[in-house]
């Protein structure tokens, strides 16, 4: 564009169209004042006569010039040309369109002025910095974080007020920056002016430039000082937990410990009493009022041992160990229930009655023990508050259902009565209607409570109804599966009788009167007892002489009962499979369990009934008896894992010697695939000659568990399967083993002892 000195323009260029919008014929004869913008006029004016009084030759100005009809930015650039000599002086300008420029540097005061509000009025520290270091901006906050003004902090360095302990984590995260992170934050601490330390999250994130002069870093610090406190306390709070957990077992251990060594201390003595005096009453030649002591004396150490039983299982109720367990009889059950107490009812004159509803089943899927432990409680209450009358066990059945048969078990008699406003506190742990009942009949409180748990345990209800001064109706209702009719069929040694088959039995045990009563009762059996004190003995017997039973004592002067048992089944030879069973005071359940893993077949309580340790003598000595005899076709007893229903399919299905083939190579891949070394391999035990972490041990466990699952399953050793895909599930999912190995070598060791 040119122009006179009185800015007429004179040419004006095609590109107008683009710049302003006009065409050049439009624009020439006009001036730039014409077009320029009100509030830009008087600066174009003062640029126009600096030029034409000489005082500049060239000048650049931006304005707004009209556009049609609007404004559009523009930078135009004017200087003094002269033509020729004498010639006529004018302007020659260049002009360009500046309008987004103008509006970006528009738009990034704004955001700048934003920014810079937020920032002076933001809680958080705001600085703005380099890659070299520098800083370009700190925002108020810096005094309200830490103490220092923004001119304060600017001149110190990092190792003025950051910690020298964090400063290596610090710069690693910055660090990141650099090396391509968006973004990255830090907690460290950080000097305030007055405070001290205080502890700082600092948040750094990259933002583009597009001069090297522009801040490249923005970061923001603020005080998390009451958030580590917060955390300390949360760790210290869960260290404290923790420590109060572990307190928590110990002493749930130590309780154990306690009830276990009690147990011991009083069943020992009361093994003694009881026994007497059963061999008391069997003498001939007493009169009525020796026999009518000694049954006192029967009495009074029955009530304690009733007292002891109800403590400890207690004990299994709280800590949740109380297993049920199967098939049962019911007239069996009744039967021998109302046995046990009705010598005390006769001793008071009392009736007692049975009366069972015939519709009911006579089979019954439940846990018959615990079942006849809460009928039991029942009727010696019923006989111990009832001074005259009659005290009735009725059995009805008053539903069927999906579950089975629902029955009613009533214990009915005619004695003091329970008034009604106490008979809430009934079921109550250590609760009696008042204290003159503690006195006058014994007892602990324990019975009832114990025997609402185990009702609730079977999915049952218990209840009282009962008018004072004339009796209570105590009842309980459990729904209960119907089982077969036909008995299990009897095995072999578990139907030996004691005439027939006399057992040579070798029995340890260190208390001389316990040597003595079992002695007596096992004799009076007809079998013959060798006695020995102490385990070691045990050892050295059991390779010198033929038994066919070890009766073992657990706690003993010298070697203990669980050593000598690990030493026997360690033994070479077909003595290696004696059946050992444990004849103790303990009886709480994680003792039965240790008794089982040191290889112990079964155990009987301390004080012992005469009954249960010839049963326990017929069940387990016939072992030896019966190895070389043709097998029963009725089957082995219950303690045999071998489902012999299952078996005996296998053999009508494949012929006898092929299945017993068959159960043969399953013995070998018994002893080969689940030894002692692969299974203390996938347990990690510390004698183990592979390392606990060794995942190929485990995968190869695995395999050898999973190759006994099918076969085991097949032939009828379904708890062996069992254990044996539970074993292979956790060495897959790499869950702890150790309760899995032990289940396998529980059942497997009776397999193997067979075998040998």
């Amino acid at each position: 564009m040119r122009c006179d000195l009185d800015t007429t323009r004179r040419y004006v260029s095609p590109a107008a169209r683009d710049v302003l919008g006009y065409d050049p014929a439009e624009l020439v004869g006009t001036s730039p004042l014409d077009d320029v913008h009100p509030d830009d006029r008087v600066r174009l004016e003062r640029m126009f006569t600096k030029l034409q009084d000489g005082e500049a030759r060239t000048a650049s100005i931006r304005h707004r010039a009209r556009r049609r009809n609007s404004y559009v930015w523009i930078e135009a650039s004017y200087r003094i040309v002269c033509c020729g000599a004498g010639g006529k002086t004018s302007f020659v300008a260049t002009v360009r369109d500046v309008s987004e420029g103008v509006a970006a540097q528009s738009a990034l005061r704004d955001s700048e002025a934003r920014f810079r509000v937020l920032a002076e009025n933001a809680s958080e520290l705001i600085i703005l910095g380099h890659d070299d270091g520098r800083l370009s901006y700190i925002s108020p906050a810096s005094e309200r974080l830490l103490g220092f003004t923004p001119a304060e902090l600017g001149a110190m360095s990092l190792a003025d007020y950051v910690h020298p302990d964090d400063m290596e984590q610090l710069l690693a995260a910055t660090g990141r920056l650099s090396r391509g992170a968006a973004e990255v934050s830090v907690v460290y601490r950080a000097l305030h002016k007055t405070r001290g330390w205080i502890s700082v999250e600092g948040g750094f994130r990259r933002i583009p430039s597009a001069t090297g002069d522009e801040p490249t870093i923005v970061a923001t610090y603020r005080d998390v000082s009451g958030r580590m406190r917060q955390d300390e306390a949360l760790r210290h709070a869960k260290d404290a937990a923790e420590t109060a957990r572990a307190q928590a077992e110990a002493a749930s251990r130590a309780k154990s410990d306690f009830l276990a060594s009690m147990s011991h201390e009083i069943r020992t003595p009361l093994n003694g009493i009881l026994g007497y005096t059963d061999l008391l009453l069997e003498e001939d030649g007493l009169d009525a009022g020796h026999i009518r002591l000694v049954e006192r004396i029967q009495s009074a150490g029955a009530a304690l041992l009733t007292v002891v039983n109800d403590i400890l299982d207690f004990s299994e109720i709280e800590s949740g160990k109380v297993e049920l367990d199967p098939r049962f009889m019911l007239e069996t059950l009744v039967d021998n229930t109302v046995s046990i107490v009705r010598g005390q009812a006769t001793h008071k004159r009392l009736a007692l009655e049975v009366e069972v509803d015939p519709a009911a089943p006579r089979a019954l899927i439940g846990d018959q023990d615990r079942l006849r432990q809460v009928l039991l409680n029942l009727l010696n209450n019923a006989v111990k508050f009832t001074p005259s009358g009659s005290v009735t066990l009725s059995v009805e059945q008053i539903g069927v259902s999906s579950r089975g048969a629902r029955l009613r078990f009533a214990v009915t008699d005619t004695g003091i009565g329970i008034p009604h406003e106490k008979r809430a506190r009934l079921f109550e742990r250590f609760s009696q209607v008042d204290g003159t009942i503690r006195r006058e009949f014994g007892g602990s409180g324990l019975g009832l409570a114990i025997s609402k748990t185990l009702v609730e345990l079977m999915g049952g209800d218990i209840g009282v109804d009962s008018t004072p001064g004339k009796g209570s109706r105590f009842w309980l209702e459990v729904a209960l599966p119907v089982a077969g009719e036909a008995e299990p069929a009897a095995a072999g040694r578990a139907t030996l009788s004691k005439s027939e088959n006399p057992a040579h039995i070798l029995l340890v045990e260190d208390l001389e009167l316990n040597q003595e009563l079992a002695v007596a009762v096992l004799k009076k059996a007809g079998h013959t007892v060798d006695v020995v004190s102490d385990g070691a003995q045990a050892v050295h017997a059991v390779q010198h002489g033929r038994y066919d039973l070890v009766l073992m004592d657990v706690h003993m002067p010298g070697m203990d009962g669980l050593t000598a048992t690990g030493l026997i089944r360690a033994l070479d030879g077909p003595v290696r499979a004696i059946p050992i069973v444990a004849m103790t005071a303990n009886v709480l359940p994680e003792q039965i369990v240790r008794f089982r893993a040191a290889g112990m077949d079964d155990h009987i309580g301390k004080p012992f009934k005469q009954a249960e340790l010839c049963a326990a003598v017929e069940r387990w000595a016939g072992a030896i008896v019966e190895e070389d005899a043709e097998p029963s076709d009725a089957g082995p007893s219950a303690p045999d894992p071998l489902d012999w229903t299952q078996f005996g399919e296998l053999t009508s299905l494949l012929g006898d010697a092929s299945a017993r083939g068959l159960l043969a190579k399953l013995e070998v891949e018994i002893g080969t695939r689940l030894g002692d070394a692969s299974l203390a391999r996938g347990r990690g035990d510390a004698s183990s000659p592979a390392p606990a972490h060794d995942d190929l041990a485990k995968d190869g466990l695995a395999g050898d568990a999973h190759a006994i699952v099918s076969a085991a399953g097949l032939i009828g050793f379904g708890d062996l399967s069992r254990a044996c895909s539970e074993l292979e599930r956790a060495c897959r999912n790499a869950d702890p083993t150790e309760n899995a190995v032990d289940a396998v070598r529980t059942e497997r060791d009776p397999r193997l002892r067979a075998a040998a």
